[in-house]
């Protein structure tokens, strides 16, 4: 009796507290600006502009979605190449993007010919149920899942958001002309403290 009543209990206490998340809408509520710790791969050997996507990036990113902007600095690995140190601006409104090489400090600048793809989900986009990490009610955390077909950029959205807050962990996504796409966030920080890491690396500018 005892068990079955702390049981039930339990369930009480995992209900009430996935009734009070619930409210939040991530559609709305999830952060523009923040800075994180990313790993994104995509797994995918289609051939795009006569080579193969295949990546793996291990990056502290600064986003902000207000102004279309991402910088990351990454070790990251494209195809069979060696592994770089990168520091990558992205500036959408502008359609540039700068790719420092941080151990050679060279600088190459590229113009941006796909679209800006928003980490917090559309307005369209649908909200497809939750699920937990852990243990509910005690240790676990509640996630929200959000999924949208984003037609005029080509693309299918797979997104999760920690319950309470919106707290982007997860963004997926399938381009149509690149494949799967994966990405995992961690150690987010909402905001932006410093705005001059939006600013074009000196390297760049001589």
């Amino acid at each position: 009796p005892e068990l079955e009543a702390m049981l039930a209990l339990l369930s009480v206490l995992a209900l009430a507290a996935v009734s009070a998340v619930s409210a939040n809408d991530c559609r709305t509520d999830a952060p523009k600006a923040w800075l994180a710790n990313v790993v994104a791969f995509d797994p995918d050997h289609q051939l795009y502009h006569n080579d193969t996507t295949d990546y793996f990036v291990h990056a502290h990113m600064a986003y902000d979605e207000n102004i279309q902007a991402k910088r990351t600095i990454e070790m990251a690995v494209v195809g069979n190449d060696k592994p770089e140190l990168l520091d990558v601006l992205e500036l959408f409104d502008r359609k540039e993007a700068y790719v420092v090489n941080i151990r050679a400090k060279t600088c190459q600048k590229f113009d941006i010919k796909y679209p800006f793809i928003p980490v917090s989900p559309p307005q369209f986009a649908n909200f497809t149920g939750m699920t937990t990490i852990g243990v509910a009610g005690l240790d676990g955390i509640d996630l929200k899942q959000y999924e949208a077909r984003d037609e005029k950029a080509g693309v299918a959205l797979y997104q999760t958001y920690t319950a309470r807050d919106c707290i982007p962990v997860r963004h997926d996504f399938i381009s149509d002309d690149t494949g799967f796409h994966y990405a995992q966030l961690s150690d987010v920080l909402v905001g932006i403290p410093d705005r001059t890491v939006f600013d074009i690396p000196e390297v760049c500018r001589k």
